[in-house]
């Protein structure tokens, strides 16, 4: 009997317990402690940072407090207080203060990412409020958060940017966001001090001559190292100089040129070709301006359209598509990077009659800026073509290399070392005072180059004087080192060709770099 009892109370313990842990149950699921509500999850293991090819911080991450309330717990007095506390501090604008008054809200952000300076009125608010009894639990509050910050607003359509679930958005932060988020450091091959020169003149520049937008991509022609990727232009955070598609005018005439003489057909001086009867082919006239019988280097320095759209005519269609394509046109680059575009070029099986003269002369192509830098880092090059270098490295925290699992570099021959040489020096011409290129002069540098300026299609065809206006530019001719490209869309100023708009964009942004950075033309970095 008495182990029969001793049964009926353990049993009667057990079933008490379970009951109330039942109860309890079901008060937290349907009435919450509303200080449990709020969650924060943060990674043990802090971001990589990002820095340029100098060793610069250009994405790093700081600490910020968000300062939060919860208006369902505040009285109407202290809310009043509060809204009236927080104006009269300057950091808070009435947007944000208004959310104080939403009492059938539990939780809500006031401010978010709020540096040193802002935080310590916060603070000081809520020990007064708790010193003296008006709060008592965390009716208000502030959550230390990590946040990344980007010292270099200029580069992050490039470098890209974090979201608040901690995961990149796009541009490095995303396709990195693994190596990253596992607290590895990435150096790039940007280097903030030269993108920063390009920016500041790209953004002068299309300013004063009222263009759409713009873009300049910088490259060390014996690293293939990207030193600048640059954009201005009406659409913030956009990569335009990767995705922005264009007909990018007469500097596709440097790869005709090449093309040309690769295949045997022409050398710098000969044979003379002419560029003073008008050809006609497709339906289409080519007749001015006529500068009589002259060779390669002539056709270049006077950017002669009858002559280069005779000579692309010969071109055999798949051979030149290929070479097209083996410059880069047409493909996306091997970059690790969101918003590479491939450009536009149509198979030959597409091609009419007149398709050879217009991708000779840069219509019927659509390229990027980044797409006409790699091709043209081919000419400086001696007639190597690479892959372009982005990323750099990848070190954990103990500055140990870890990068791996990136798609093999593409080397291979696509010119003759010579001729490309012989083609530098007809390049140099362009920049001379009988070139179309000569606003890209810099007194004691020997510049390579070539101007661009491709009209612009709408709706009914090409517009006169809507136009996209492209400078290549190699340097220094006898040993190179430094290749850029200035692209301008639609400028509405007084000049509106390459010749007139980007060449000489390109000499102000070089002689900057040259002048202000230590960059040394023999350099590699």
């Amino acid at each position: 009997m008495e182990k029969k009892n001793r049964f009926l109370v353990l049993s009667c313990g057990i079933l008490l317990i379970f009951g109330v842990t039942l109860v309890r149950l079901v008060q937290t699921t349907l009435f919450p402690d509303k200080r449990l509500s709020t969650v924060n999850v943060h990674s043990s293991i802090p971001r990589g940072n990002i820095y340029d090819i100098k060793g610069r911080l250009i994405s790093g991450v700081s600490a910020t407090g968000s300062f939060f309330v919860r208006p369902d717990s505040l009285s109407l007095e202290l809310r009043e207080y509060l809204k009236s506390y927080l104006l009269s501090t300057g950091y808070f604008t009435s947007q944000d203060v208004e959310k104080i008054d939403l009492t059938d809200k539990h939780f809500m952000y006031i401010k978010r990412d709020m540096t040193p300076s802002i935080l310590a009125p916060v603070e000081l608010v809520i020990k007064t409020l708790k010193e003296e009894g008006h709060i008592t639990n965390d009716e208000l509050g502030i959550e230390i958060e990590e946040s990344r910050f980007y010292p270099y607003p200029f580069l992050s359509p490039i470098v890209g940017f974090l979201g608040r679930d901690g995961v990149g958005l796009y541009g490095i932060e995303y396709t990195l966001n693994d190596a990253l988020s596992q607290g590895l450091n990435a150096t790039l091959t940007l280097d903030a001090d030269i993108s920063r020169i390009a920016y500041e003149e790209l953004y002068r520049a299309v300013n004063e001559s009222d263009a759409n937008s713009g873009s300049v991509a910088i490259m060390d022609i014996k690293t293939r190292n990207i030193l600048a990727l640059v954009q201005v232009g009406n659409r913030e955070h956009t990569p335009s100089s990767i995705s922005d598609i264009y007909e990018p005018g007469s500097v596709m005439k440097l790869f005709t040129a090449a093309f040309a003489m690769e295949q045997g057909l022409a050398s710098t001086e000969s044979p003379k070709f002419d560029d003073y009867t008008p050809f006609k082919i497709g339906g289409h006239t080519f007749s001015r301006p006529a500068l009589g019988y002259i060779p390669l280097s002539t056709m270049l320095t006077k950017s002669a359209n009858i002559s280069f759209a005779r000579l692309a005519s010969q071109f055999g269609s798949d051979d030149y598509y290929l070479w097209l394509t083996e410059l880069g046109f047409g493909k996306k680059p091997n970059l690790p990077l969101t918003s590479l575009e491939k450009g536009i070029l149509h198979p030959p099986s597409a091609w009419s009659p007149l398709s050879k003269p217009m991708l000779g002369l840069g219509q019927e192509i659509g390229v990027t800026t980044l797409q006409l830098l790699i091709a043209a880092s081919v000419i400086g090059s001696g007639g190597i073509y690479k892959d372009p270098t982005l990323l750099l490295s990848l070190k954990n925290k103990e500055n140990v290399e870890t990068l791996t699992n990136l798609p093999p570099m593409e080397e291979k021959i696509l010119f003759h070392p010579l001729k490309a040489k012989e083609l530098l020096y007809a390049m140099e011409n362009v920049v001379s005072a009988q070139g179309t290129g000569r606003g890209a002069q810099i007194e004691g540098v020997r510049i390579a180059g070539k101007t661009g300026t491709g009209m612009i299609a709408g709706e009914e065809g090409y517009s006169e004087g809507r136009n996209n206006t492209v400078f290549i530019g190699i340097l220094p001719v006898d040993d190179p080192s430094l290749v850029m490209v200035v692209s301008l869309h639609n400028p509405r100023g007084r000049f509106r060709s390459g010749g007139g708009v980007s060449a000489p964009l390109f000499a102000d942004i070089t002689r900057r770099i040259l002048l202000s950075t230590g960059y040394s033309l023999k350099q590699e970095y």
